[in-house]
């Protein structure tokens, strides 16, 4: 199984792939007449044909026969028709096969699905940003027309930094987080940084210190970014994270091939007239390399590449690919392969980059049937289609757009933040109590398991099943590493017990995460209801925690009352005076709005009694001070105030 191309001949057919032979080519007799399609001459109702295939075909593998005779006489059609190829099989068969978190349309993966635990963190962590953060069709509806460069991260976006400050004046800036350090360097701040992706690691692309005023995240509602959002000046989702509670189906035109397809997809919905692209190249040049070389792993051996030197040597004097050369497409994940790039010289590329390449025209035609954009390169470099992307696009920037008015845009943008999507509060917390009661026994049972030495009884949870899978795909290698025991020995028994252990702590971690989500839901409930936020905090603190609930809650419920409960604690008060009246709280009402205060011996009672009635807000100060009575109160009925 897999993606090979084979040049005139095929030697023998051993697997179930599905054969395509294009021109004069010899087939082993042995290929069923179900697994292959052969077209002696080529024509664009061959490429018709393939482009109308149904992947399902694909499924046990694609094998492509390139007649040297005719790809002379049919080069272009041929390499559309391999580069759609590549596309189905990357798209729906090799990258569900390899990864649990992307759709399986097809059915090809093998094995039980399990629950996606480190998703479902995610989602937990994230229920704020749920109920206050509007879906990127808000966007659409503003219908911006302005010009947008797209960053992604390869090589050829280094060449392009001098000149962004300038450009930027004239155009909106979109990239991925992966490149915001590199733009950080460069004093560079883009309008929009996308994150497609849900692994956990990339949140370290945007380090919880580091601020982006001026721009907006455009995340995967799944994300992992509850902890950085607040670096932004804003956030829009791509998608509901469940319909069953957010009814809205407008999903970003994306791919989970590469995020940088969803740039294309983001331009789309600002409606760019010109949309001009760096560092979504697909390759790398490499001066070590030549086209006849045979890659280590072709032998079986392990694949050892020669080192990406791009910013080491010029452009010019990279080799032209020959014109009558096949690409020889190949599917191995770690094996590059040589392909001709928008000027024709040699650059080298990945199955994947190779299908995103392809992926990449197609988002283009369609959007600009949609809205009519047009498709630029701000360098000569990388394998997009040129017939698509058209070369010279800084030059075009410049010469057909003026500065723009940032700071309008960013108040459009602003007003559309506060638009908050239909959330059915009940539903949810609801179906979260049930979930609760199972994740909670699940945690409770493999911790008992643990215990005992029941090693067996732990690796037959979910929660365990679920945590080796996500560190088998690479979505979260920082739960453990595999020790060498041989080396040390004494290790033996910890490097067995750490991903036992793991499984059991992410199953309690999901459900703290979990009964903070009802709280949270409860309180933004409250809010649509038209009652007041209740927020407990010591007197130094009265101000700074008003504004905090202000900004965090009042921005989206701009109706909304906060109750301030100060609460008095001599150890907090400078010359505090021992002999307080034994009152339980103080009502006070002025223009700053509702406060109470609260002595300290009747705190503990007045938690008491809050969390049976409603869902507060505390100040960190204030759980420092009693922590010892919050940690013991129903975790679903307090949220800490950040």
């Amino acid at each position: 199984m897999g993606f090979v191309t084979k040049i005139n001949f095929l030697e023998e057919y051993t697997d179930n792939s599905f054969v395509i032979a294009l021109g004069k080519v010899k087939i082993p007799s042995n290929v069923p007449r179900s697994k292959k399609m052969y077209f002696p001459s080529v024509s664009e109702k061959v490429l018709e044909v393939i482009q109308e295939i149904d992947p399902i075909l694909l499924k046990e593998g694609v094998i492509i026969i390139i007649g040297k005779e005719c790809y002379s006489s049919r080069k272009i059609i041929i390499d559309r028709i391999q580069r759609h190829l590549a596309f189905l099989y990357a798209k729906f068969i090799d990258h569900p096969t390899r990864s649990e978190t992307i759709p399986d349309l097809l059915g090809v993966r093998k094995g039980k699905n399990n629950v996606m635990i480190l998703r479902e963190i995610c989602k937990a962590a994230n229920l704020p940003i749920y109920v206050r953060a509007p879906l990127c069709d808000k966007i659409e509806a503003l219908r911006i027309g302005l010009p947008v460069i797209i960053l992604g991260p390869g090589p050829s976006l280094k060449s392009i930094l001098p000149h962004l400050i300038e450009l930027k004046q004239r155009a909106l800036i979109v990239c991925v987080t992966r490149v915001l350090p590199i733009l950080r360097e460069y004093g560079i701040s883009p309008d929009f940084a996308l994150l497609l992706d849900s692994s956990y690691r990339m949140a370290h692309f945007t380090p919880q210190a580091e601020k982006w005023e001026n721009t907006y995240l455009i995340s995967l509602s799944v994300a992992n970014i509850s902890q950085i959002v607040n670096n932004f000046r804003g956030v829009f989702l791509f998608d509901s994270f469940d319909l069953n509670y957010i009814p809205n189906t407008y999903r970003l035109r994306e791919s989970w091939l590469s995020c940088v397809l969803a740039a294309l997809g983001l331009a789309e919905a600002l409606h760019a007239p010109d949309v001009y692209l760096a560092g979504m190249d697909s390759c790398w040049y490499d001066s070590e390399l030549s086209l006849n070389d045979e890659f280590p792993a072709n032998s079986g051996s392990n694949p050892v590449y020669a080192k990406n030197t791009a910013h080491d040597i010029s452009l010019d004097d990279v080799p032209f690919y020959p014109p009558d050369e096949p690409i020889k497409v190949c599917a191995h994940i770690s094996l590059p392969f040589h392909v001709p790039d928008v000027t024709g010289r040699i650059a080298s590329t990945f199955f994947t980059y190779f299908a995103i390449a392809h992926e990449a025209e197609i988002f283009a035609r369609e959007i600009s049937k949609t809205v009519g954009t047009n498709f630029h390169l701000l360098n000569d470099q990388g394998i997009l289609n040129s017939e698509v992307f058209n070369i010279n696009g800084e030059r075009h920037l410049i010469n057909n757009y003026s500065l723009l008015d940032r700071n309008k845009v960013y108040q459009i943008l602003d007003n559309a933040l506060l638009t908050r999507e239909k959330f059915d509060y009940d539903a949810f917390i609801a179906n979260t109590k049930d979930l609760i009661r199972i994740v909670e026994a699940e945690a409770c049972r493999i911790g008992y398991c643990l215990a005992t030495e029941d090693d067996e009884g732990v690796k037959n949870s979910f929660l365990y099943d679920s945590l080796m899978n996500a560190v088998k795909n690479m979505k979260f290698p920082a739960v453990f590493s595999k020790l060498n025991t041989e080396n040390y020995p004494e290790l033996t028994s910890v490097s067995n017990n750490m991903p036992l252990r793991s499984a059991v702590e992410s199953g309690h971690k999901w459900a703290k995460l979990l009964h903070k989500a009802v709280a949270q839901a409860n309180l933004f409930k409250n809010l649509e209801l038209g009652k007041p936020i209740q927020v407990f905090s010591l007197p130094d603190e009265v101000d700074l925690v008003r504004r905090a609930a202000e900004t965090q809650y009042c921005r989206y419920f701009p109706n909304s009352i906060i109750k301030v409960v100060t609460c008095y604690v001599p150890s907090a008060i400078e010359g505090s005076n021992p002999n307080y009246p034994l009152s339980a709280y103080i009502d006070k009402t002025g223009s700053i709005g509702h406060t109470s205060s609260c002595l300290h011996v009747f705190l503990p009672g007045r938690l008491c009694h809050m969390v049976e009635n409603s869902c507060a807000l505390v100040s960190k100060k204030l759980y420092q001070e009693f922590s010892y009575v919050l940690d013991l109160l129903p975790a679903d009925r307090w949220i800490l105030l950040e």
